[in-house]
């Protein structure tokens, strides 16, 4: 049989496993998750037009933070080596605006079409973004694109 000093330890042991527990579950349940719709970019796909080598393949998309809590971006993803993303590193608050931006390089002769996924923290949802347009040798030889 246990002693009364024994149980007493042991219910100690108990109490601070419950509390550890408990606070570890409430801390979980605190993580705020932001709705999809709680992020809107002002545009999803940019059209650059015809563009010819050289010219300023960089882009900026814009979105806002319509949640209740701030906001980061964890991840821009590009499908090659001819985009170059950056984005806005510290927290946007609740109202505020962040950026993506993204530089093509008007190097590469030819049509192209190029999805950006951006992943913020804490949003389930990726949001698609794209850049399309057309670099050619001299674009006073075509009819400028529509939209």
């Amino acid at each position: 049989m246990l002693t009364l000093k024994e149980k007493n330890k042991n219910m100690k042991k108990v109490m601070v496993l419950v509390l550890l527990l408990v606070g570890l579950f409430t801390s979980a349940q605190s993580v705020v998750h932001a709705k999809k719709d709680s992020i809107k970019f002002d545009q999803k796909d940019i059209f650059y037009g015809y563009m010819e080598p050289g010219d300023d393949g960089r882009r900026e998309f814009t979105f806002t933070n319509y949640s209740s809590h701030p906001i980061m971006v964890m991840n821009v993803s590009v499908t090659c080596g001819c985009t170059v993303p950056s984005w806005t590193k510290d927290p946007i608050l609740p109202g505020e605006k962040g950026s993506i931006i993204v530089e093509y390089d008007t190097k590469r002769i030819g049509g192209f079409h190029k999805k950006i996924k951006v992943k913020f923290f804490q949003v389930e949802a990726t949001y698609p973004l794209i850049i399309r347009g057309a670099v050619v040798e001299d674009k006073s030889k075509y009819t400028p694109i529509q939209k």
